[in-house]
């Protein structure tokens, strides 16, 4: 059974997200990133997916994640990738994680 599945989007935030999150977060501009994924599963029991989120000109790649996934027999077996960018400083001057 082969299925193919594709989905794009803009990652939108607003005014009250740099409120919330500060200054050094990363929602400092006026534009988001655009976000993609695919996912493929050319067989029953394999699965094979990529996601990405890039800047809107295409600039820059700050999130990938490859992954296929088989299963055989109740065992499954995944192997993946993950590229994150370095994040922007997340706590920025006033603002205290509560962790």
């Amino acid at each position: 059974m082969e299925a193919l599945h594709a989905s794009a989007s803009a990652n939108h935030f607003t005014s009250q997200d740099r409120t919330v999150f500060g200054l050094g977060s990363g929602l400092d501009g006026t534009k988001s990133d655009l976000v993609g994924a695919i996912v493929f599963q050319p067989w029953d029991n394999l699965g094979l997916s990529y996601q990405a989120r890039v800047e809107e000109d295409l600039s820059n790649i700050n999130v990938q994640e490859a992954f296929a996934t088989s299963v055989w027999t109740g065992f499954q077996v995944s192997l993946g990738y993950v590229y994150l960018d370095s994040e922007p400083k997340r706590w920025s001057r006033g603002c205290h994680s509560t962790n």
